[in-house]
């Protein structure tokens, strides 16, 4: 029975033994620095264009956009709608 008793005890000693060195591996793992991504921000207004940020609009700006606009029609309709215009 005493001879059980002393295999059990190595066991456990060598079990402990393990656990230990499994533990100082984790703990360097956590200790050990990471890279953390730095994220810029934006706002919003800033993406969805600079014209929301400012109205410094020219007369200019606004035919031009109104061609474009007007184009755009035109390529939507098809080729006869130009015929028409």
């Amino acid at each position: 029975m005493e001879h059980k008793v002393e295999e059990g005890k190595k066991a456990l000693e060598g079990l402990d033994a393990e656990r230990k060195v499994i533990n100082a591996m984790i703990d360097a793992a956590l200790n050990t620095p990471s890279v953390i991504p730095t994220i810029q921000f934006r706002s919003r207004a800033r993406t969805r264009g600079k014209s929301l940020l400012t109205d410094k609009t020219t007369p200019e700006d606004d035919l031009k956009a109104a061609a474009v606009r007007e184009e755009i029609g035109r390529d939507a309709l098809g080729p006869e709608s130009t015929s028409l215009a």
